[in-house]
Formats: structure tokens, C-alpha cells, sequence
């Protein structure tokens, strides 16, 4: 009983986004995508709380926030998500196709070199697959792991979650010494379609 209750003591959860509040959060453009997608705040009649609502038409940008997480390979991301449409008419594995309509990503560095994970709702591959994103290469490492996907119903709440350690070891080979950046955003600028999701809640969780 004791070792069970110092285990859960130690047990930390960061509370990165709930209740539709940004106010740690600042709004991230893209130097050549000339549109930006467009975020709101409203009252989800079936949660019965404030979501962030997502709507991308051919277009790009996101919320980021810094951070300071230690990632142990037990760790736990918690996501309260919802995809209503999307449209992808390209590759979502190519340049011309990078587009989701929901991305969540956590980077171990803001600087040349970084690893970044992204979480992404994708409409082409089956929930649980991981890729290398077309972008990859010497400036920054990304790696992309579907949390949603094909045969995953739109239109409903999901409350998703994912052992993020797990995947970042299996992704990039080692763990971070921290997780220094979270981010948001859904996007359709490369292919030309467009998107509409929310974001309710999101969590790290870890020991």
C-alpha cells in the first residue's frame, strides 16, 4: 500500500492546454504561406466546456508555447481531440501533401538540430503509423505518428492516449534531456484543401 501510494505521488501531470485558454500559448505564422488558419474560442455543446476550434482553408499557422518537461520512457500524452472534415487531395507523405487537420508536436530544442515529434490526425495512413516527414533534414529531425487515422470516426469527441516516451525512443533512438517547445496547429497550404477540428484538452503525463 505504501509503495503503491508513493507511486502515484509521483506521478506529475502538466496541464498544457484545457478549457480553450491560450493566454501561454502565442500565435506562430509561416514567412511564405500568404494565409493563416483560423482559430476560435466556443462552447462545446457535447463537453459542456471551451475547445479551441481549428479551421484551415489552404492555409497555415499554429499556437506554440515554451516548455520545460523532463520525458522519462514511461510518459503519457493525453489529447481531447475532434476532426469534422478534411480534405487532403495530394500525398499527405510528400511535400505537396503535408497537411493534417490536427498537429500536435513537442521539440527537444528551438535551435538547428532539433528533434521534433508530431502528432498528427491523418486521413491517408491508419492510426499508430510513424514516418519521417517530407520536411526532415539538416536544419531539424521530424518524425510523424498518426494518433488518429483512417477508419477513425469524424464528428465525435476521442480522448486519446499515447506513450510518448515509447515513441519518441522508437522514433529518434535515444530520449530527450527535455521537451523545450509544444505546439498546435492544422494546416492544408500544401495541397490546397482545407481542414476543420477542435482541441479540448492536452496533457503530459509522466513519473
Amino acid at each position: 500500500m505504501g509503495a503503491c501510494c508513493a507511486s502515484a505521488a509521483a506521478q506529475s501531470t502538466h496541464v498544457l492546454l484545457a478549457d480553450g485558454d491560450l493566454s501561454e500559448w502565442q500565435q506562430q505564422g509561416f514567412e511564405k504561406v500568404s494565409a493563416g488558419t483560423e482559430y476560435s474560442i466556443l462552447t462545446d455543446e457535447d463537453l459542456g466546456e471551451q475547445v479551441v476550434m481549428i479551421e484551415s482553408n489552404q492555409g497555415a499557422s499554429g499556437y506554440i508555447r515554451s516548455a520545460d518537461l523532463a520525458l522519462s520512457a514511461d510518459a503519457i500524452v493525453k489529447i481531447t481531440w475532434r476532426v469534422d472534415a478534411a480534405d487532403n487531395p495530394a500525398d499527405e507523405k510528400s511535400k505537396a501533401g503535408d497537411d493534417f487537420p490536427l498537429r500536435i508536436y513537442f521539440a527537444d530544442s528551438t535551435s538547428i538540430g532539433a528533434d521534433t515529434l508530431t502528432l498528427v490526425h491523418s486521413i491517408q495512413s491508419e492510426a499508430g503509423s510513424m514516418w519521417t516527414s517530407p520536411y526532415s533534414g539538416m536544419l531539424a529531425e521530424f518524425e510523424q505518428y498518426a494518433f488518429g487515422g483512417t477508419g477513425t470516426q469524424l464528428g465525435v469527441w476521442h480522448t486519446t492516449s499515447l506513450p510518448i516516451g515509447k515513441i519518441w525512443a522508437e522514433a529518434f533512438g535515444s530520449l530527450p534531456d527535455k521537451i523545450v517547445l509544444v505546439g498546435f496547429m492544422g494546416d492544408s497550404d500544401n495541397a490546397g484543401g482545407s481542414s476543420r477540428a477542435r482541441l479540448a484538452r492536452l496533457e503530459l503525463i509522466d513519473n
